[in-house]
């Protein structure tokens, strides 16, 4: 988080500044490599950069059920876990915080566990958001008991970082 994820951002959404305007234009994606540069970075760097793939997935046009297959590919867990986050963190914003868009997206994803982590990145989020205060506490609820516990204990990014 913070200056890595400023990082990664940079990197996979650049911002392009002229003298009239500033935008952002996504790194062109390139089918044989979508995870690039994640897997060669220093692995100190690699928790962040997988959570960021989301953010630059959705901006180069893949889904949210899509993402969630390409997240299921990872073979390193604590980087298949930080992956699902990011698409929370992805999908939160992108749904404008409204909550029940944001479960659907979730539900997306293969199964329940990818499911409940998807939803600990939305929670997370909703959680920095502080217009959302009354809301994160509701965002694991639905879940069946186990999916329930995965995304209580997986939504404090900070948390995830320190461990993984």
């Amino acid at each position: 988080l913070g200056c890595r994820d400023g990082v990664m951002m940079e990197y996979n959404m650049p911002t392009l500044i002229s003298d009239e305007k500033s935008e952002n234009s996504a790194r062109e994606i390139e089918e044989d490599n979508l995870y690039e540069p994640c897997p060669g970075l220093p692995s100190k760097h690699q928790l962040t950069c997988y959570f960021s793939l989301g953010e630059w997935w959705y901006a180069t046009g893949i889904g949210f059920k899509n993402m969630g297959e390409l997240c299921s590919e990872i073979s390193n867990l604590e980087h298949k876990k930080i992956c699902y986050l990011g698409i929370g963190r992805a999908i939160s914003a992108r749904v404008d915080f409204d909550l029940p868009s944001a479960v659907q997206e979730c539900t997306l994803m293969q199964d329940m566990n990818s499911e409940a982590i998807c939803r600990a990145g939305l929670k997370w989020e909703f959680y920095a958001n502080p217009e959302m205060v009354n809301i994160y506490p509701k965002i694991c609820e639905g879940l069946a008991p186990a999916g329930r516990n995965i995304c209580e204990e997986n939504w404090n990014i900070v948390e995830v970082y320190k461990n993984g």
